[in-house]
C-alpha cells in the first residue's frame, strides 16, 4: 500500500533526478519490466500506440526527451496517493501541466505501468454573444404567458386570478 512517506519517498528524488538530467538517476525508480504509456512515447520515440515496455526503452525515450529539452525542469505542483500508485503533477518543461500515474512496487520502484497523461489548460469554450433567436426570452412573450397563466389559475380557483 503507498502511503504518503512512500509516495514522498518516490516524488523527491524523481524530481531530482529529471531536474539534474541524470538519467541512471531517473531510470532508478523504474523495474526492468517497466510499460509506460504517454502520448509523447509516439513523437519522442516512434512508438505506434504511445506505448514502451522494458527498461532499454525507456531509456532511448527518456534520452531523446532530455536532449529535446535541455533546460528541461519539472516543477512540482501536487502529490496524490492512490492504493498501490501515486500522482505526480506538475508543470512540464514547456509550461504545460503534466500527470504522471505510477504503480508502486513493494520496495518503491515503478514495476508496472506508469501512465502519463499531459494535460493543459481546456481552450475557452466559444459562446455566442447572445442565444439565437429562438431561444430568447422576449418580454412580451413572457407577459403573455404570465397573463395566461394568471386566467388559468383563476378559472381553476373559481375567483379572483390574484393568489
Amino acid at each position: 500500500m503507498v502511503d504518503a512517506e512512500l509516495a514522498q519517498r518516490f516524488a523527491e528524488p524523481w524530481y531530482a533526478a529529471w531536474n539534474r538530467h541524470d538519467l541512471n538517476a531517473i531510470l532508478e525508480h523504474y523495474t526492468d519490466d517497466v510499460e509506460l504509456v504517454a502520448p509523447l512515447v509516439s513523437k519522442l520515440a516512434g512508438s505506434a500506440g504511445g506505448r514502451l515496455v522494458g527498461k532499454k526503452a525507456l531509456r532511448a525515450y527518456f534520452a531523446a526527451g532530455l536532449e529535446r529539452f535541455p533546460s528541461l525542469r519539472f516543477e512540482p505542483l501536487d502529490l496524490l496517493v492512490g492504493v498501490e500508485s501515486l500522482v505526480l503533477r506538475y508543470l512540464g518543461p514547456t509550461g504545460v501541466e503534466a500527470a504522471e500515474v505510477v504503480f508502486l512496487n513493494a520496495d518503491g520502484r515503478s514495476p508496472g505501468t506508469s501512465r502519463t497523461t499531459h494535460v493543459g489548460p481546456v481552450p475557452p469554450v466559444r459562446r455566442r454573444a447572445s442565444p439565437p433567436a429562438r431561444l430568447r426570452r422576449r418580454p412580451e412573450r413572457a407577459e403573455a404567458g404570465a397573463r395566461r397563466a394568471l386566467r388559468a389559475r383563476a378559472r381553476c380557483t373559481g375567483g379572483s386570478p390574484r393568489p
